[in-house]
């Protein structure tokens, strides 16, 4: 796979997996792209054996803020597959 699309209309994300060094797994963070708050994460859940989607408390998303996370979180499956 080429490089990661990370930018969105209306959000971006941003690999944190610094801030947890004992993590296996990449870790990033989901960012309103006007206010450049945090609105969610996007790390491994090892229960489901996937990535996963974990919104702020009291977020809202559209639909098409929702496509664009589905998007996201399909590339890291794919790299994911890739590495096996």
């Amino acid at each position: 796979m080429s490089k990661m699309k990370t930018e969105y209309k209306y959000i971006y994300f941003e690999d944190k997996s610094s801030l947890y060094p004992k993590r296996k797994t990449a870790v990033w963070c989901c960012f309103n792209k006007s206010s450049h708050l945090m609105i969610a994460t996007i790390a491994w859940n090892g229960r489901w054996r996937q990535y996963c989607f974990f919104p702020e408390k009291d977020t809202v998303f559209s639909s098409g803020c929702m496509d664009d996370i589905i998007d996201f979180i399909n590339q890291l499956k794919q790299l994911r597959n890739n590495k096996d």
